[in-house]
């Protein structure tokens, strides 16, 4: 019972505050509302006024559905299927996305490849390649935890940067999940820690995160312009999070550092590495699988412009890379036995988590598709008057707040018509930076604020370290605030460099 009127509270909840923010915005059809407007029907193909009643009761239901969503999964995580399943059904029903729509917002390709490189990364795991780096890495620092989570924070953050934040976490978290096998009692902030330093690294490089794509194509920044703009800035917040976190927890590293060093530890340590000696060949097979999926992810963008020349037809890079797990599971069965490949797909993949991530996909489309987002960014507008400073602040911040609970890549379409604007107004590309900042960095605040972030909870649930968001909160908060307040001053800066 006690659920059931919690339920019926936040439902209620949900729908008052969705009809009182979507009703008391209205956005104009003249200057910045107008190139509001215009980005909006562009992106949806209604062409009709943001604020006509036609699209009201639209606006309505899918902020209410995600708000309820939200709520759900905070008072109660356990019912947050449940809470998904139904919004989307209802969306569904009340046709308040086309039923094309929906299946369109999910980026199925993302789907395709986390399947293929959970799959991968358990087959990985069953050949005790993640054991053996981190028992080799263990004696290499000399069974120092704190050296050992400095490296694999700089490992999260390198491997977001130079593939992505989704194969970046699920090797990560492996490596975490071995450390618990190793002896360390308690892997829960690892995780949350990890999951941080994944989106610092996504931050430095256009093909580190979707935001980043999104902008690079939109905005037309270049490389080089992310070498100047955004590789300097993560580099700093990684070396941030590192140093804060040894700082702020200084009383569990103290506990793991005491735990990763103890007898039992060395005795362990000592067997397996008699025992890999015993099963080399597998071993190194299984080390040159994970290289070759790093290596072959890496290289992309080369591998679908070759083939671009070769067939005739442009490849596209995003869709290739959903297919190269598929490609390096199939060489497998030179070291794992073919008939454990079934078991690999049921248990290494967190099929409730893919399940849960399109349905916030869809959510998430829908905001956008009826203007709810796009409400929204004129809500900015509104506040910051034409100051390029105060403009650039405001971006940042309410893109970083949004991003933490709304799908960050259609808060950042939706804002980018705002920064279209105002970068019409001054020339200024900050407008655009700053929403790359903002979008990836506020990320970290929440258990579903990236991918990265979801992939891990779902991880972890698995494991039986659950993530609950007060945890979360607890971990990441304190971090990501000071790497907010970098992130702020590191934008001033830029201003004044123009």
């Amino acid at each position: 019972m006690r659920v059931n009127i919690k339920t019926l509270i936040i439902a209620a909840f949900s729908l008052i505050a969705a009809a009182l923010i979507t009703l008391s915005i209205s956005v104009p059809s003249t200057g910045i509302g107008g190139e509001i407007q215009s980005a909006w029907r562009s992106e949806s193909n209604l062409q009709v006024d943001l604020n006509d009643n036609s699209v009201l009761y639209r606006q309505v239901v899918s902020l209410a559905l995600f708000i309820f969503v939200i709520g759900l999964v905070v008072v109660s995580p356990k019912y947050r299927y449940y809470a998904a399943f139904f919004s989307i059904a209802i969306l569904a029903i009340t046709a308040t996305s086309p039923h094309s729509e929906l299946i369109k917002s999910v980026d199925w390709r993302l789907i395709l490849f986390l399947a293929g490189s959970m799959t991968l990364a358990y087959i990985l795991r069953s050949l005790r390649v993640f054991e053996f780096i981190l028992i080799k890495l263990i004696r290499v620092t000399k069974g120092s935890f704190t050296a050992v989570f400095a490296i694999l924070m700089i490992m999260a953050w390198f491997l977001a940067m130079i593939l992505d934040e989704a194969t970046s976490i699920i090797y990560i978290t492996m490596f975490i999940f071995e450390l618990a096998r190793l002896g360390i009692r308690d892997i829960k902030p690892l995780i949350v820690l990890g999951v941080l330093a994944t989106n610092t690294g996504s931050l430095a490089l256009p093909v580190g995160n979707p935001i980043g794509v999104y902008l690079a194509f939109t905005a037309k920044l270049t490389v080089r312009d992310f070498l100047v703009k955004a590789l300097p800035l993560s580099a700093l917040l990684i070396f941030l999070l590192i140093v804060i976190s040894i700082l702020l927890f200084k009383s569990y590293f103290e506990k793991c550092n005491m735990e990763i060093r103890s007898e039992a530890i060395n005795i362990y340590s000592a067997h397996m590495m008699s025992e890999f000696a015993l099963s080399t060949r597998k071993l190194q097979l299984g080390v040159l699988y994970m290289l070759a999926f790093l290596i072959l992810v890496a290289s992309v963008d080369w591998i679908a412009q070759y083939l671009s020349l070769l067939v005739g037809e442009e490849t596209d890079p995003h869709t290739l890379l959903a297919f190269i797990p598929y490609l390096v599971i199939a060489l497998t069965p030179l070291a794992y036995n073919p008939e454990e490949l079934e078991k690999a797909i049921l248990t290494g993949v967190e099929w409730p988590s893919l399940l849960f991530f399109i349905a916030l996909f869809m959510l998430g489309d829908s905001l956008k598709y009826t203007g709810v987002t796009y409400k929204l960014a004129y809500a900015v507008t509104q506040i910051t008057g034409v100051a390029v400073g105060r403009i650039a602040v405001t971006l940042l911040v309410f893109s970083a707040i949004l991003s933490a609970f709304l799908d960050n890549l259609s808060v950042i379409v939706a804002l980018t018509s705002v920064a279209r604007a105002y970068y019409t107004m001054t020339q200024s590309s900050v407008f655009y930076w700053v929403l790359l900042y903002g979008g990836v960095i506020g990320g970290n605040f929440t258990p579903i604020g990236s991918t990265a972030n979801i992939v891990a909870w779902g991880l972890a649930e698995r494991s039986k370290a659950k993530l609950s968001w007060g945890f979360w909160l607890k971990t990441a908060l304190v971090p990501t605030l000071l790497q907010l307040i970098v992130t702020l001053t590191y934008a001033a800066f830029a201003l004044r460099a123009g």
